[in-house]
């Protein structure tokens, strides 16, 4: 199912941590003196970011490597929407689960002693009659011995019970001989799961694209030429890592701590990009925009280079969610002006599916969010806007 338009804003879409609703009287440029801002149960001011430690600074790591994948466009035009990005320590917060899901559990065991790493998802639809996908990641091994033998282990080329028997049939990806790859044919469709070791990291990726190994070998020179530029950081010095960046983070909606996801701190503006819904689209109104840094709380705050830009901004997102569906219909934020709402309905196989999208910018930050109920969205809007005017 699909999380939402913009991935890390619907990733991080959790309940805020309790807060005290405001009533803040105003100018023109300020909430309306008739309107009393509902911000509900949200934190109105710029809020402590956790300190520093070993796990989060894994996390930090795993968005650092994630930093120097290749942007799904780059590897094939047709993987144009996005949504599904993980990085951080994957071992911890049970993201495993997703892992075997995504590539299986021969491999998912195979990288058992995996360190900090990241995997995204790509799709060229958002039908699901002719969706095709892609998933493609990193991961840091203990070093090169324990990359090349967790490639080797002979339990990914053997057949599994959880694929249902289907025959795993032996591929070569085109420049890669040393990959392990392996082919299944499901109905029309063929899959391929691909891992290669480079140094002392593991990559690999599952394509079910008519591209495929082509696909997939074109992430690998990307990635591989990538990782000759990055540092890693030693195990130790983690720790040291800072989980927030001149103050980005602190300007967000408190994020809900969730044993999957570690929501908080900076990221940089192509990650946000690449876990956005229409990645190329978004990656543009970034660029456009001199985005240098985002924060990341239950929301996300992108910092660009200045009001004129942050205002462009917000209007080029929203407008990004227009097009997407049939059923996107405007509603405003009373009393905090400027900030734009779009709600989204999807047909789903089992119903429909309701999202809103809220976007504003106050000075030269533009902040993303996106909540299931309308009414929660605009108080988390609200709450977002009050803190970016405290903070300045």
């Amino acid at each position: 199912m699909r999380r939402g338009t913009f991935g890390l804003a619907a990733v991080l879409m959790v309940t805020a941590l309790a807060g005290c609703a405001t009533e803040v009287p105003g100018t023109a440029s300020a909430p309306s003196s008739a309107v009393r801002l509902d911000t509900g149960n949200y934190a109105t001011t710029v809020r402590t970011v956790p300190e520093r430690s070993a796990a989060r600074g894994a996390v930090m790591e795993g968005r650092r490597l994630a930093d120097t994948m290749p942007l799904t466009t780059d590897i094939d035009p047709s993987l144009r929407f996005g949504g599904q990005l993980f990085a951080g320590a994957l071992r911890d917060y049970n993201i495993g689960g997703s892992l075997e899901a995504s590539f299986g559990v021969q491999v998912a065991n195979a990288m058992d002693k995996r360190g900090p790493g990241y995997y995204v998802r790509v799709d060229t639809s958002r039908s699901t009659s002719d969706l095709k996908t892609m998933f493609f990641g990193a991961w840091e091994m203990d070093s090169a011995a324990a990359a090349a033998a967790a490639v080797a282990d002979p339990k990914i080329l053997a057949s599994a019970s959880t694929d249902g028997g289907i025959p795993r049939v032996p591929v070569t990806i085109p420049g890669y001989p040393a990959a392990v790859s392996y082919s299944q044919t499901v109905g029309k469709d063929v899959a391929i799961n691909s891992l290669v070791a480079s140094g002392r990291y593991v990559l690999a990726s599952y394509a079910k694209i008519p591209a495929g190994a082509a696909a997939i070998g074109r992430f690998y020179d990307r990635q591989i030429a990538a990782l000759k530029t990055f540092t890693p950081t030693p195990t130790e010095k983690l720790a040291d890592l800072p989980v927030d960046k001149d103050g980005i983070a602190s300007r967000t909606l408190v994020p809900e701590k969730t044993e999957y996801f570690v929501t908080d701190g900076w990221t940089t503006p192509k990650l946000f990009a690449a876990d956005s819904d229409r990645v190329e689209d978004t990656r543009k109104a970034l660029d456009a925009a001199g985005v240098d840094l985002v924060g990341l709380g239950s929301d996300a705050v992108l910092r660009a280079r200045d009001e004129a830009t942050a205002r462009t901004l917000r209007d080029e997102l929203a407008d990004i969610v227009q097009p997407m569906e049939s059923g996107v219909q405007a509603t405003e934020v009373p009393g905090a002006p400027g900030v734009i709402c779009r709600i989204e309905s999807s047909a789903m196989p089992r119903g429909s599916n309701v999202k809103t999208h809220c976007f504003l910018a106050v000075g030269r930050y533009t902040a993303v969010l996106t909540a299931d109920q309308t009414g929660d969205a605009k108080q988390q809007a609200a709450a977002q806007y009050l803190i970016l005017r405290k903070a300045g």
